[in-house]
């Protein structure tokens, strides 16, 4: 049975079980199911949502930066197509990027140690090396889409700890981006144009600025960066440090695999792209086990890391993710000063 179809008995059955016990409006119990399926989803990445939020404070500059960076994108990887076509090799530089963490606590057990900080990146560079062991599972249908390495490295250059009041805290957890403001008991991002800031703090699963964002608020708070929860940071995770590896893709202008409706089921959303020409449409996320799932008359990419599947699922970007990622390191691209490509 599909995936789909299990998770939709799952809550007919609790609906009917729910109603049914209970003396309350049957609407009410849809709202509270509704609730459910909303809470499991806000547990991911709310990145498409802040994205939403930050273009309409003034969409024409966002279409304007958006449809410029698409543009640069589209034009790398047809240089780049180009070049192997006419059996040039495309030699790579391997890009390492320097990342910040901001680890905010109240308790000690949200304190982020040197050893969660330094296994979390060994998650993300054996994901973005493309030496996941989880390889070895590739479906034959997805055999020749599967990435070699990035040549995207991490490494961490700083890990700072600030305590901060419960109230701070608290107010971190209904909104993520207080912790990027001092005023608010935040830290202020670290030489963003060149270094990757992580705020871990409380915050239900995590999201990420894309290249097309606005970099500041209207308060000129600096945004660009990823915000996670801390009990999603590091491998002792549902997530085994997936979830960060998502993020770091979405900074790197990766979308969903499912483009950018977080919608899911709707049968229009196989029209819906993700801009990567590889990875095959699919009617949304897939949650929690490794089930394969066929929803746009093909079999979902399950296993790939912009998916919503559990860690040990995860183990793959595509070719066209790869090609996408280091669009923004070549000349005029969005992250092209990130670590040892910036000189200031």
């Amino acid at each position: 049975m599909k995936k789909n179809a299990l998770i939709t008995l799952f809550y007919v059955f609790n609906l009917i079980v729910l109603i049914g016990c209970s003396e309350e409006h049957p609407s009410e119990k849809i709202s509270e199911i509704e609730d459910q399926i909303e809470n499991e989803l806000k547990s991911k990445c709310s990145s498409n949502l802040k994205s939403e939020i930050l273009a309409k404070t003034n969409p024409e500059a966002y279409k304007a930066r958006r449809e410029s960076i698409e543009k640069h994108i589209k034009s790398f990887i047809v240089d780049k197509k180009l070049k192997e076509a006419n059996g040039q090799k495309t030699e790579e530089t391997v890009v390492e990027i320097p990342i910040i963490i901001h680890s905010f606590w109240t308790k000690l057990k949200h304190k982020v140690t040197t050893q969660q900080a330094e296994d979390q990146i060994d998650v993300l560079n054996e994901d973005f090396g493309m030496t996941n062991p989880g390889l070895i599972n590739i479906p034959m249908e997805f055999e020749n889409a599967v990435s070699e390495d990035t040549n995207i490295q991490f490494r961490l250059k700083k890990l700072v700890h600030i305590k901060v009041t419960a109230e701070q805290w608290r107010s971190f957890g209904q909104n993520g981006n207080r912790m990027k403001n001092v005023d608010e008991g935040g830290a202020s991002a670290i030489r963003p144009r060149r270094n990757l800031n992580i705020w871990v703090g409380k915050q239900d699963g995590g999201f990420s600025s894309f290249p097309w964002d606005d970099t500041e608020d209207e308060n000129g708070i600096v945004l660009d960066g990823v915000v996670v929860g801390y009990d999603s940071f590091g491998i002792n995770t549902i997530d085994r440090g997936r979830l960060m590896t998502h993020e770091v893709g979405h900074y790197l202008g990766l979308l969903h695999i499912w483009g950018g409706n977080d919608t899911s089921g709707l049968r229009t959303n196989c029209d819906i792209d993700d801009e990567v020409a590889d990875t095959p449409n699919t009617k949304g996320q897939n949650l929690g086990d490794c089930f394969v799932n066929e929803t746009c008359q093909s079999n979902d990419m399950i296993m790939n890391f912009m998916d919503y599947t559990d860690g040990r699922c995860q183990y793959m970007f595509t070719e066209g993710q790869k090609s996408r990622m280091r669009a923004h390191f070549a000349e005029g691209g969005a992250r092209s000063r990130l670590g040892n490509l910036g000189t200031n």
